[in-house]
This record gives structure tokens, sequence and C-alpha cells, in this order.
């Protein structure tokens, strides 16, 4: 398909829960955003990242002065726009 305009989202939450007020927030902000970009013919693929997940990795990481494993770039999750 010619001129299909396809973008990423990455939607980070920092919630301490799960689900957290914070996780709900964004999601529904994603759905938002991804609705507002299909008005204007471009598809978004959503990533979210759970900083919860990466907590130790982070501290350690601040504190310590060295990347540890799993301190990379890493999605919780992945959805297309239909999910």
């Amino acid at each position: 398909m010619t001129g299909a305009k396809t973008r990423t989202l990455t939607v980070i939450s920092a919630g301490l829960t799960q689900p957290s007020s914070s996780r709900l927030l964004a999601d529904r902000l994603a759905a938002a955003t991804v609705d507002a970009l299909a008005e204007r013919g471009i598809t978004a693929d959503v990533e979210i990242v759970e900083l919860r997940d990466h907590a130790h990795a982070l501290t350690d990481n601040l504190l310590t002065g060295f990347a540890v494993a799993g301190c990379g770039r890493s999605s919780t999750g992945r959805r297309s726009p239909t999910d």
C-alpha cells in the first residue's frame, strides 16, 4: 500500500499496582490517540512499557552506574490498533 502512514506510539506507565490507575489512564489516552490518528489516515502500533517491571534493574543501574541484564529497552506488550 503506497502512501500508508504507520506510527508507533509508546506508552509508559509507572503505576505501583496491577492494574494501576496510571495504566488505565494510559490505555484510555492511547486509544484516543489511535482513534485521532486513524481519522487522519494514519495507523498506529501501541507499545506499552511498565516501569514497575524494570524497577530493580533501573535502581541498580542508578546506584552502581553499571547497566545490568534487563535494563535495556523492553516492552511488556504491543497491540495493534484493533485490540
